[in-house]
């Protein structure tokens, strides 16, 4: 899991558009769980996300819930059958406050 994916983060943040990281999937196919930590708060333990057509699990982390301010991410696999954990991946962003207005003055030029 060497790269991080955000989507639908840097869409304005707008609060019509949820905010979810996605990872890349487990190389190993055997992770269960998704870990993740904010600083040093408690990690928070979810099930992996399973995605076709190779059915590979991959960690989906819902941002929106998340306080406005820096964040200092760590995210990893973890598998409850063989007791094992990947390396943790860090993941540095900054939430806004909401409302913002966003880009002004923009024009398409053909």
């Amino acid at each position: 899991m060497k790269k991080i994916l955000v989507l639908g983060w840097l869409f304005f943040c707008s609060n019509v558009f949820g905010a979810t990281m996605i990872s890349d999937a487990d190389p190993t196919g055997a992770a269960d769980k998704c870990v993740y930590q904010d600083g040093t708060s408690a990690p928070v333990e979810t099930a992996v996300s399973i995605v076709a057509p190779a059915l590979t699990g991959r960690c989906n982390v819902n941002l929106d819930g998340m306080a406005v301010g820096v964040h200092n991410l760590q995210v990893w696999f973890k598998s409850t059958v063989w007791g094992v954990e990947s390396a943790k991946v860090p993941f540095v962003f900054t939430k806004p406050a909401a409302g913002g207005t966003g880009p002004q003055n923009l024009k398409i030029i053909p």
